[in-house]
């Protein structure tokens, strides 16, 4: 399940600016979450009048205040052991669980790039 902190930021997250691919790897991440912890996430912040990747409508950071540190770590492991933030660039990851100066404590911050691509497994077949 995924929640809204508040009602501006359930409208930003449906607003058509958002990233589609970023909509629904946030989806995803909160029904790992629910399935395997029983726990929604919380969209925190979408949107902001700023320079940076939030500011062009694709990121976004989501929080539960419940989950303990290590099964944060395990929805941010799951999430980018499917996705690809960056082919190019592999040092960046689509969801990073970390805490901000300023910002509340530890989230999740979700990203996606241009040439952010599922991640393929390759079978022994």
């Amino acid at each position: 399940m995924l929640n809204f902190q508040n009602e501006n930021l359930k409208s930003e997250f449906k607003d058509i600016r958002l990233n589609e691919l970023l909509r629904f790897i946030v989806f995803g991440a909160a029904a790992y979450c629910e399935f395997r912890y029983r726990e929604p996430l919380w969209v925190t912040s979408v949107n902001r009048p700023e320079p940076g990747i939030h500011g062009l409508w694709r990121a976004v950071d989501c929080d539960n205040d419940y989950l303990q540190i290590w099964q944060k770590k395990d929805i941010a492991e799951y999430i980018n052991g499917l996705w690809i933030y960056d082919p190019y660039r592999m040092k960046y990851q689509v969801c990073l669980h970390h805490t901000v100066e300023g910002r509340g404590g530890d989230h999740f911050h979700f990203q996606v790039h241009p040439f952010t691509i599922f991640r393929r497994k390759i079978s022994d077949a």
